[in-house]
């Protein structure tokens, strides 16, 4: 079964090509320039972009699934759109969607606009589908490294800009959360190990290795 992912050359799609590729999947990968990009072996390489209706119909010759990508643009429902037209005709059996949590509650931001329509119309279709909507990426930490490091910011005691009494409010609601953090219960350990084939990270590890990159 030939899995065709969209969008493999980026952090996503990067991530989702190895672990198919992990697993065995026959797995093709579509990238507008596949000479320059870095797959795993065994993973199949295919020249595309999502509005070259001729290269995608060769892309997705034979695919059973397809997992779609479609990077932000102003035209981003129109790829997804021409995309999932070929992907009918060319007999794919199953799409799993990139889309984006809460989509139908942010109606002024445009590219959540776009994937909430494409959702509606995978709903109507009556496709066999897998939508997945994903939330915000602790990766992208890394890329705020610059912008963060090169403000001018200057620290300031709070009693300088505020009453006293809301530092210690604060203070005292604080003070069980800064004892004890955000612990997870142990069903939800357990249930997220079994969904990641891992134990989960530890968020201090996380912000410790992302520290060490921004060095």
């Amino acid at each position: 079964m030939t899995i065709l992912v969209t969008g493999s050359t980026g952090r996503i799609g990067t991530q989702v090509i190895h672990a198919l590729a992990r697993s065995g999947a026959e797995v093709r990968a579509l990238a507008r320039s596949p000479e320059k990009a870095r797959f795993p072996e065994g993973v199949s390489a295919v020249k595309g972009d999502l509005l070259d209706a001729d290269a995608m119909r060769q892309a997705l010759a034979g695919v059973k699934t397809l997992f779609l990508l479609v990077s932000n643009a102003p035209d981003e429902l129109t790829q997804a759109i021409n995309t999932l037209g070929l992907a009918l005709e060319a007999g794919v059996q199953g799409i799993v969607y990139l889309s984006v949590t809460r989509s139908a509650e942010f109606t002024d931001v445009s590219h959540f606009i776009g994937k909430y329509a494409f959702e509606r119309m995978i709903e109507q279709l009556d496709l066999p589908a897998t939508i997945l909507r994903p939330s915000y990426f602790f990766q992208n930490d890394t890329m705020l490294k610059d912008p963060l490091t090169d403000l001018d910011a200057f620290e300031k005691n709070i009693k300088a800009n505020a009453p006293a009494w809301k530092a210690c409010d604060r203070r005292a609601m604080m003070r069980r959360y800064q004892i004890d953090g955000a612990v997870a219960a142990e069903l939800d350990v357990v249930r997220l190990t079994d969904l990641l084939g891992r134990p989960p990270r530890n968020y201090r590890d996380f912000a410790q290795e992302t520290f060490r990159q921004w060095q």
